[in-house]
């Protein structure tokens, strides 16, 4: 008991001695256990969580007593040390777009010991991607990473993977760190792909109209007010009587209603390029309460077919007249109905000849009448008018019972038998159609009955009707028409259509086709020179162009005269009427333009030069002289007329007219009319005298041709080919022989074999064998009775199979030797010019060169003349003037003259020729 209590003495002493110098050391700074202690704080984790309910200690930093042993405090520091937090989430982004973001961790939660923190990345980055260390804290103790992204399209649509590992630092020297690993995800978004569809909105359609209250065929002017909210472009389609026929596609037509009531009016509108294509629509009705027009207009014809085919196509033309004017009326717009319904079949503008035509299919059998109206709005507003419907046609549509096949047009009968077709043709050109009719019931068998009715007629756009001359009918199937000339007026232009016809009026039934052809307007021409002026400064000049005038369609008020290209510092020039004005202003020389102009626009030019001379100066006595004609057939009568500038007082008149004819009377007449007698070509002179005793001379020269003897009887006979080895077979035509009177035909083949021959004035065809070798004459005698006797021959050869064609051998161009393809002109034209074209050439082969066609074009431009076909014999030269209407339209540039010649080698049966020769011209 006593040393039990000695025991618990000592120890309590011992306990006071170290309350007693622990502090003293800790005051002294060399105590071994403060040092431990403050060792082991500081490598305790940073922010670690001392659990102060199991432990009594205190920082001693802050002189504060910690009672507790190492080991205690070893432990509490190991318990409360946490794995590092990599806090950073999935990313995501569009393609194209940067993408920056942070990798961050904490230490877990360790909330008092401080050690050290990075984060890294492990593996490859994506292709493009980029870091940056980023230090987080003062004393550098936590260091993260910063990545910059901006992936590429090809990278969108596609998720990419990053690993990241954060390390915490050990808490002393030797022990392991804390490593922790993150997986995170950053998908890139295609951005096409994965963005919404857009919405299509549908469109709004709405218009308006004015005036806002009209009348019965003035102008009503219709403006859309639609939308699209998606901006879409739209289309525009207009029914202006809600009938289901579309009247207009512009934007912002106008409109004439020719009725008194309600009119209902729809717009539809459809997006353009969407793929949906939406469309909206709105009606609004109209009411026409009065009539507010003239009677100005008076329909004057109304012509159609008298019979068509069911399903096939009728024509009507109507020809319109302006009563305020009692001229056509240019520019009326013409309705044709059927009279009993009153239904609309079609409308149509009239031309400058206030006529046009309505084209529509027939559409079911029986008989049908027609009417029409027309209306013109004038400039003021004012509209003329022709609703009185008087003038009716009444027509009948029979069954489809015929086919009509191979239907050709041809300008010659020459082409017709070489199947060369033509579909472009001047005003008073004529040609040459042929067809054939099929039974469509009969397994389409040829109609062979010469008696089947046929008709052909021309129909041109502007209004004209004209019915060709059947000229020739064969047993061979074919059906031959023509039309000698088109009507030198302006009802035929443009693209036109010769319709055929067959009829058999016994059961009803026919047949019907159309081939379509171009007709051209003759374009105007200054005949002669118009002479070079000089007037004087201060004096006003004029002059007459009416002797320079010249159309076939077109004279007197319709032709117009311009002029153009003055330099206005020298004078002044003006045309009213047919009259040429100058107005000289200072000395110069200046070249001016005239231009004629007809009423289908097309022109001729012509230069002239101007000179302006002081007023003191003298001017030279000058003479031109001009003739109504300079070629055509004895006697020939000419009317000549002379131009006379700057004479002083009066003229004296020579004339010599070359024939050595005493002029007679007409000797000193300003305009003199003489007739040559005789054949020849004469150079007819002038020579003027004024009374101060100045001359002045000019020239012209007259060609007076054979006259064509009077025939009755044409005699044709044509052979293909004339010439090739026996067997040698011929075929023989008589088309284009022709008489007044009744005629037969005899044709001897001249080989002693029996004749062909025809009554009742029909030619023929006939196909003969000369079996040998040998030189024959075939004769075809026309008895025209009362008209004569005519013959007509052809020689035909045939050569022995075993020399034909030795020696004969030529190319095409070794037979066609250009001389000259060559622009008569001038090389630059504007737009509706005439460009006159030299073509020269001749035979270099050995044998005649037989029916040859020459054609010059402008391919670009489709400009298109064509000459033959001819015969040109061994060593012949050709030479012609071919004239090009250059379009009005065409574009500035330069273009391709194509001039080709095309004919049958005689001595070479294997090779026909066929040259090409170029040369470029410039429209301006």
């Amino acid at each position: 008991m006593k040393n039990k209590l000695m025991i618990s003495k000592l120890f309590a002493m011992l306990l006071l001695l170290l309350l007693v110098v622990a502090p003293l050391a800790s005051a002294l700074g060399n105590d071994n256990d403060r040092d431990f202690i403050d060792d082991d704080i500081d490598n305790c984790p940073y922010n670690s969580n001392i659990n102060q309910a199991n432990t009594d200690w205190k920082d001693l930093n802050n002189n504060n007593q910690l009672d507790v042993g190492e080991d205690a405090l070893g432990d509490v520091c190991d318990d409360n040390m946490a794995d590092p937090v990599i806090t950073t989430g999935d990313q995501a982004v569009d393609e194209e777009v940067t993408l920056e973001f942070t990798a961050l961790a904490n230490n877990g939660g360790d909330a008092v010991f401080a050690d050290t923190l990075f984060v890294a990345v492990e593996g490859a980055l994506p292709t493009g991607m980029t870091t940056q260390d980023v230090t987080t804290n003062d004393d550098q103790k936590l260091k993260t990473k910063k990545f910059t992204w901006k992936p590429t399209k090809t990278q969108g649509g596609q998720n990419y993977q990053l690993t990241l590992v954060a390390t915490d630092g050990p808490i002393q020297d030797g022990d392991a760190a804390r490593v922790v690993k993150k997986t995170i995800t950053i998908a890139v978004k295609d951005t096409i792909k994965d963005q919404p569809l857009p919405v299509n909105h549908q469109p709004v359609a709405d218009f308006v109209y004015s005036p806002a209250d009209p009348k019965a065929f003035t102008v009503v002017q219709f403006t859309e007010t639609a939308s699209d909210a998606d901006g879409d472009e739209l289309t525009y389609a207009w029914d202006f009587e809600n009938d289901g026929s579309v009247d207009s596609t512009e934007a912002n037509p106008s409109y004439q209603f020719t009725s008194i009531g309600n009119h209902q009016v729809r717009l539809t509108v459809t997006e353009k390029n969407t793929a949906d294509h939406l469309t909206a629509t709105v009606v609004k009705t109209i009411s026409i309460t009065e009539i507010e027009l003239v009677n100005g207009l008076e329909i004057t014809s109304l012509q159609c077919f008298e019979n068509v085919i069911v399903g096939k196509e009728q024509v009507c033309g109507i020809k319109v007249k302006d009563l305020t004017t009692n001229k056509p009326a240019v520019g009326a717009e013409v309705t044709l109905l059927f009279d009993d319904t009153k239904s609309t079949i079609g409308k149509c503008k009239t031309d400058i000849n206030g006529g046009c035509i309505v084209e529509y299919i027939a559409e079911k059998v029986g008989t049908f009448t027609v009417t029409s109206y027309a209306t013109k709005v004038m400039p003021n507003g004012e509209a003329l008018w022709d609703l009185s419907q008087n003038l009716k046609f009444t027509y009948n549509v029979l069954d489809h019972a015929y086919d009509i096949v191979n239907l050709g047009i041809f300008n010659s009968t020459q082409n017709m038998n070489l199947g060369v077709e033509d579909h472009e043709y001047y005003r008073g050109e004529g040609f040459f159609i042929k067809f054939q009719v099929v039974d469509k019931n009969d397994n389409n068998k040829l109609i062979t009955d010469p008696d089947l009715v046929t008709k052909a007629t021309l129909v041109s756009t502007p209004g004209g009707f004209v019915d060709l001359a059947e000229f020739q009918k064969l047993n061979d199937g074919f059906f031959y028409f023509n039309l000698d000339a088109i009507p030198l007026t302006h009802d035929y232009k443009g693209d036109s259509n010769v319709f055929t016809f067959a009829f058999n009026f016994k059961e009803n039934k026919g047949g019907e086709a159309k081939v379509q052809l171009n007709i051209l307007n003759n374009p105007p021409k200054i005949v002669g020179e118009i002479p070079d002026m000089a007037v004087e400064e201060q004096k006003t000049f004029t002059f007459d162009l009416t002797p320079y005038e010249s159309d076939l369609e077109d004279s007197g008020d319709n032709l117009f005269w311009g002029v153009s290209g003055a330099d206005e510092s020298l004078f002044t020039a003006s045309v009213v009427g047919k009259v040429l004005t100058i107005v000289p202003i200072k000395e110069g020389v200046d070249t001016i333009t005239l231009t004629l102009r007809d009423l289908d626009g097309d022109i001729d030019k012509q230069d002239v030069v101007v000179t302006v001379v002081g007023g003191n100066a003298t001017l030279p006595l000058a003479v031109a002289i001009n003739a109504d004609k300079t070629s055509g057939e004895v006697p020939l009568t000419v009317q000549f007329t002379s131009a006379v500038s700057n004479a002083v007082g009066d003229v004296t008149y020579i004339w010599n007219f070359g024939d050595g004819v005493d002029a007679g009377i007409a000797a000193n007449q300003a305009n003199p009319s003489h007739t040559f007698a005789k054949v020849g070509v004469y150079t007819v002179q002038l020579t003027i005298v004024d009374s101060a005793q100045n001359t002045a001379t000019d020239s012209l020269v007259i060609e007076v041709k054979e006259k064509a003897l009077p025939q009755d009887t044409i005699v044709v006979l044509s052979a293909t080919p004339t010439e090739g080895k026996a067997p040698l077979i011929v075929i023989f035509s008589t088309e284009g022989t022709a008489s007044t009177c009744e005629f037969t035909l005899d044709l001897d083949f001249g080989d002693g074999s029996n004749h062909a021959s025809v009554d009742g004035s029909n030619n023929f065809v006939a196909t003969h064998i000369y079996q040998n070798a040998g030189k024959y004459t075939a004769t075809l005698t026309v008895n025209a009775g009362a008209c004569g006797v005519f013959t007509k021959t052809v020689v035909i050869t045939a050569f022995d199979a075993d020399n034909y064609g030795q020696g004969k051998s030529v190319t095409s161009r070794g037979v066609v030797e250009w001389n000259r393809l060559q622009l008569l002109t001038g090389e630059e034209y504007s737009a509706g010019d005439v460009a006159a074209v030299l073509v020269d050439f001749h035979n270099d082969g050995d044998n005649e060169m037989q029916n040859a066609r020459i054609a010059v074009t402008i391919p670009e431009l489709g400009v298109r003349r064509s000459l033959g076909p001819v015969d040109i014999n061994e060593g012949a030269s050709f030479t012609e003037i071919i004239y090009l209407q250059l379009p009005f339209d065409a574009t500035a540039g330069v273009y391709d003259i194509l001039a080709t010649v095309h004919g049958d080698n005689v001595g070479n049966h294997d090779e026909d020729v066929h040259r090409i020769k170029f040369r470029q011209i410039t429209i301006n």
